[in-house]
């Protein structure tokens, strides 16, 4: 019987490997601790973070700075403890639970246009770095939909809505959205929303919210978007240092 050739063996080796490998790097995992939840508000944890920064890049046009950091905090019930972690840098948003990175949101200033849309942001692997989901706006800013880079499937679509009571709430400096509040559906059904805070101790704060029985994948994503709308709405200053960072890397 004929032996197998060493490089047979490495390439039935290296499919095996690729096998098992390949979904854990390109693939977010599931967020299991998103289904203990139904509301989460995510906030600035502290504004003097926030202030360094645009110190460092107004003054000093300096783009390492400690990460400006939000905190997804829980609300369910009365309870208010620290969820997971999103530390803003010049070049992304990494995702936390403790210590360990969940995944990574890559913001486009300026944005990259296509047939489809506006990317306005891309979620990416937190080992591997590829690219998992887009976030792509339609003109006119009031609609987004989310898509899969990898399977190519829309996996929600987020509408934009308007409340007169939450406009003047804005007008009184106690909301940034200007009466804006989003809707996140999936096969035409809202599955979540995502919401300003209106109360002067919660300002340029953001609540999220699912249906009990949304999928974790989509609570993920709701929260992503969540995490977005807090750096382009509630703090956009900090897109200035984005647009800084990607002119100077030449990256659009």
């Amino acid at each position: 019987m004929r032996k197998p050739s060493v490089s047979a063996q490495l390439t039935r080796t290296a499919r095996r490997f690729s096998t098992v490998i390949a979904p854990q790097l390109t693939k977010v995992e599931q967020l299991n601790i998103l289904q203990k939840y139904r509301k989460l508000i995510i906030k600035m944890a502290d504004v003097t973070r926030l202030q360094d920064a645009i110190k460092q890049y107004v003054l000093h046009n300096n783009m390492h700075f400690d990460p400006v950091e939000f905190q997804i905090r829980s609300c369910d019930n009365g309870s208010d403890h620290v969820v997971l972690l999103a530390q803003f840098y010049a070049e992304e948003i990494v995702l936390f639970e403790g210590t360990k990175r969940l995944l990574s949101i890559c913001l486009s200033d300026p944005p990259d246009t296509s047939v489809e849309g506006i990317t306005v942001a891309k979620v990416r692997h937190p080992i591997s770095g590829i690219k998992v989901f887009e976030v792509i706006e339609a003109t006119g800013q009031t609609s987004w939909k989310i898509n899969g880079t990898l399977d190519e499937l829309n996996k929600c679509h987020i509408e934009a809505h308007h409340s007169l009571l939450r406009h003047m709430v804005s007008m009184c400096g106690f909301s940034f959205s200007s009466g804006q509040w989003w809707s996140v559906e999936h096969e035409g059904s809202r599955v979540g929303q995502v919401c300003p805070l209106n109360s002067f101790c919660d300002e340029n704060s953001l609540r999220i919210e699912w249906l009990e029985d949304t999928d974790n994948e989509l609570r993920l994503l709701t929260l992503c978007f969540g995490v977005i709308q807090m750096v382009r709405e509630a703090f956009p200053g900090l897109m200035h240092i984005v647009h800084e960072c990607r002119q100077r890397k030449g990256i659009a």
